[in-house]
């Protein structure tokens, strides 16, 4: 009844703000702690919530109450929030809750100016500090989708007032998960680490804010907003970067020693080697970092100063422009890492040009020379010199 009543005008919901939320506070409340894990009175309540607390401005400028806030903290803790397709279609009432959470986090997104504050800090900021765990991964889930949806209008949703906040819950779960890999003998641990529910969770909430930041990076957004400045502002320093380096060489012995990532095996060779199964948490790590570290270097000068600064630290990044079972996908976007570093850069492009030839990728070599051959185009004299330098060990 109260959902279907807040269709009515501005007036109505004020009274029925005030007679149910204000003057019934307490028995709503019992309400939600004996019902709040059914998901029809969840998914009326979202729509309730929506309708009263969002749509009608004069109810949003006067929720200065803790208690009132409160009431959608507890609502969102027990949300019964679904990613897996099959579960959605199988269960409207998921489905329904699925499009209540987007649009009413859609709305806070898009309207930071109208949202309310509660002890001047933004609503936006308040709900990510409060809805911890599993709960937090959920809005940056959301935040992910509806930068994903937005990114082809090149109308981006996202506040600029939102990207401080973003950034700092990015970077504490880098840190945990940078701290996790770096403490952890991964050879040993791999087995045991892909169980570890910290790591699981923080490492899924980064990769959430990569795709996140890909986007509001790269997309010239209609409106004019800066979000390469703040996202630049925020990240370019040489903590950050040696954070995503250190990652990228703590786990370089796992795919090395243990996955033998790029070596040509034979079959018996193949039957000693572990696999890397997709749903493993170390299967497409370094890719992901390689994809922050591209789009992070695209019109970024500081970071091309500190690699001009760090050869040492610049050189190891290119040993990824190999196949790599483990990491699908690291080869392009090291290769656009590159190209937006020597982008105008001479000193970055001469770091490249003096670069001494090493052999090359076994992988390539071996699909070039045993499989490839007829796909190359060159004449006999080409073909031969080609597949003599191939086949010397010393280059």
């Amino acid at each position: 009844f109260l959902h279907n009543e807040l269709g009515e005008e501005s007036k109505y919901q004020i009274e029925l703000y005030k007679d149910v939320i204000v003057d019934k506070y307490e028995e709503l409340t019992i309400i939600l702690k004996e019902y709040g894990n059914d998901k029809k009175v969840q998914k009326f309540l979202l729509g309730t919530f929506y309708k009263l607390f969002f749509l009608n401005t004069t109810v949003l400028s006067s929720l200065i109450e803790e208690k009132e806030y409160q009431l959608f903290i507890v609502l969102l803790k027990n949300i019964t929030y679904s990613v897996d397709d099959k579960v959605i279609q199988e269960d409207k009432d998921i489905q329904e809750i699925n499009d209540w959470i987007h649009i009413i986090f859609e709305y806070i997104l898009k309207n930071e100016e109208i949202c309310m504050k509660l002890n001047n800090e933004p609503f936006f900021n308040r709900v990510m500090r409060n809805v911890k765990e599993e709960k937090l991964l959920l809005l940056v889930e959301i935040i992910r989708d509806v930068v994903d949806y937005a990114k082809d209008s090149k109308i981006l949703l996202i506040s600029l007032k939102h990207i401080s906040t973003m950034l700092s819950y990015f970077l504490e779960s880098l840190d945990i998960v940078a701290n996790i890999i770096k403490e952890n003998d991964l050879i040993a641990k791999y087995k045991e680490l892909n169980s570890n529910e910290e790591l699981i969770m923080n490492n899924r909430i980064v990769l959430c804010f990569i795709d996140v930041f890909s986007v509001l990076l790269t997309t010239e957004d209609l409106n004019n907003k800066e979000y390469r400045e703040i996202i630049f502002k925020k990240l370019s320093n040489e903590e950050f970067y040696m954070k995503l380096h250190n990652v990228m060489y703590n786990t370089d012995c796992l795919y090395d020693e243990v996955f033998k990532r790029s070596k040509a095996l034979k079959k018996e060779e193949k039957m000693k080697v572990p696999e890397l199964e997709e749903k493993n948490i170390f299967f497409g790590l370094q890719t992901n970092i390689m994809k922050l570290l591209s789009n992070f270097c695209y019109k970024n000068e500081k970071i091309k100063q500190f690699f001009i600064d760090n050869p040492k630290h610049f050189y190891p990044l290119l040993n990824h422009i190999k196949m790599d079972k483990c990491n699908v996908f690291i080869k392009e976007w090291t290769v656009l890492m590159i190209k937006s570093l020597c982008d105008h850069n001479e000193k970055i492009q001469q770091l490249i040009k003096d670069l001494k030839p090493v052999e090359m990728d076994p992988l390539l070599k071996d699909y070039i020379i045993n499989k490839g051959k007829q796909d190359i185009r060159m004449n006999d004299q080409q073909r031969e010199m080609y597949f003599n330098i191939l086949n010397k060990k010393d280059h």
